[in-house]
C-alpha cells in the first residue's frame, strides 16, 4: 500500500457515551473518511499507474452488460427469466 500525505484519521472513542444511532452515524463518517483518503493515494499520480485504465475498464464492461441486457429485452416488456420461459411452455403445451 502507498503511504498517504495525510494521516488516517482518529477512530471513535468508545469512551464517550453515544446513542447506536449517534454511535453508527460516527462509525459511517470515520469509515468513509478512511476510504476518500485511500481513494485520494490510488487515484493521485502517486498510485498504481493502472488504477484508471482498469476504473474505466470496469465502468465500461458495466455499461456494456446493462446495454446488453436491455437489447435483449427490448420488445418483450419484461425480463427474460427461466420461470418466465417455463411458463410459457406450459401455456404453448396446454392450448
Amino acid at each position: 500500500m502507498t503511504p498517504t500525505a495525510e494521516p488516517l484519521p482518529d477512530a471513535v472513542d468508545e469512551d464517550i457515551h453515544l446513542s447506536p444511532e449517534e454511535a453508527e452515524r460516527a462509525r459511517k463518517k470515520y469509515l468513509l473518511k478512511r476510504f476518500w483518503i485511500s481513494a485520494r493515494g490510488y487515484w493521485s499520480r502517486r498510485g498504481d499507474r493502472l488504477a484508471w485504465p482498469c476504473s474505466i475498464g470496469l465502468l465500461a464492461l458495466i455499461g456494456m452488460n446493462v446495454g446488453f441486457s436491455m437489447a435483449s429485452t427490448s420488445g418483450t416488456g419484461k425480463f427474460s427469466t427461466p420461470s418466465n420461459s417455463a411458463m410459457h411452455r406450459q401455456s404453448i403445451i396446454s392450448g
